[in-house]
């Protein structure tokens, strides 16, 4: 091989390896830190972690039942959108109970699982369909937590 050949080898296997392959990460979620730094800190019970590719904003939602919604589209970066006028009316614990519930589906890949406790018939898990209200939630938060971080990537 000539001199040149491997001199443009050798620069564009340096261009290869100082760029990096893919997109890169995304982080928008002003007004939502609170949130986000809650969940990296609970999920150090488990497996610690930082959520580093991640959209959180208001905004429409087409189906009028869902107060929010994580869309995660291929290779983009996970987006949860939330319905602004449901989360005027929620305090602060069922908009805990609804950021954990959103950022298990974009941040764990969890699945919703409505899975109940026979002797209560509350929730099992923080991924059930509905919104835990402060009554469920608040009182088994320790539980909800270490059950929202021991299991991932189901999706």
């Amino acid at each position: 091989m000539n001199r040149a050949l491997k001199l443009s080898l050798f620069f564009c296997l340096c261009a290869v390896l100082t760029t990096g392959c893919g997109r890169p990460n995304k982080l928008e979620v002003a007004g939502f830190e609170d949130y986000v730094t809650l969940f990296e800190t609970e999920s150090s019970r488990k497996d610690p972690l930082i959520v580093e590719d991640l959209i959180i904003r208001f905004g429409d939602i087409a189906n009028p039942a869902q107060l929010a919604v994580c869309r995660i589209a291929g290779g983009d970066t996970p987006q949860i959108t939330i319905r602004k006028s449901s989360w005027d009316q929620f305090n602060k614990i069922d908009r805990e109970s609804l950021m954990m519930h959103e950022m298990g589906h974009c941040v764990l890949k969890r699945n919703h699982d409505d899975s109940k406790f026979t002797n209560t018939n509350t929730p099992k898990t923080v991924m059930n369909p509905y919104v835990l209200r402060e009554d469920v939630y608040k009182p088994n938060r320790d539980y909800y937590q270490n059950e929202l971080f021991s299991r991932k990537n189901e999706i």
